[in-house]
């Protein structure tokens, strides 16, 4: 039988409290459905809760108020009220590997950046430079190759003319004795 790891509510109570204390957000509590909050400034939230029967740990984000700065072109803000969602799963790892290292890694790294920068689709990393679009809107990318257009001088470039066919309804001939 393999061992796999999994979190009871009191542990996932405990790891929010360490991951308030690293963040330096403040730990809103426990629900009564088991989700914990942590508050951070300008309203922004990370919540967590177990599912799986403490397999899974989901993540997510609530964004808060916006910022007072123009974000960059092509990067919008996680909007207030909105939710990005990840998830850990705990049962995955190995026994070498700290749940709360692992979940404050993943909150480091794909949640925090989610409230400045939130990702258009699946896989999208705003916040990465090599992903992040950096072009302004009137910096237009100069076609690699031109078109160019067929003169009518030259024969080879007159379209040859389509075979038209008529189309007539077939009507059924009438059966001889």
């Amino acid at each position: 039988m393999e061992n796999t790891v999994q979190l009871a509510p009191s542990a996932l109570h405990a790891t929010a409290e360490d991951l308030a204390v690293r963040l330096g957000w403040q730990l809103d509590g426990l629900d009564y459905d088991g989700i914990v909050h942590l508050q951070g400034d300008l309203e922004r939230q990370i919540g967590m809760r177990l599912i799986n029967n403490g397999s899974t740990v989901q993540l997510w984000a609530t964004g808060g108020t916006q910022p007072t700065d123009q974000p960059a072109y092509g990067i919008a803000p996680l909007p207030h009220g909105h939710r990005y969602n990840t998830a850990v799963h705990i049962s995955a790892l190995t026994e070498d590997q700290d749940p709360g290292v692992v979940l404050y890694n993943t909150v480091r790294d794909n949640l925090l950046p989610v409230f400045d920068a939130k990702p258009y689709y699946v896989g999208h990393r705003p916040w990465e430079p090599d992903i992040a679009t950096d072009v302004e809107p009137d910096a237009k990318a100069k076609p690699v190759a031109k078109r160019t257009r067929r003169t009518k001088t030259d024969p080879a470039a007159e379209p040859k003319p389509r075979v038209s066919r008529k189309r007539t309804t077939a009507k059924p001939k009438p059966a001889t004795s």
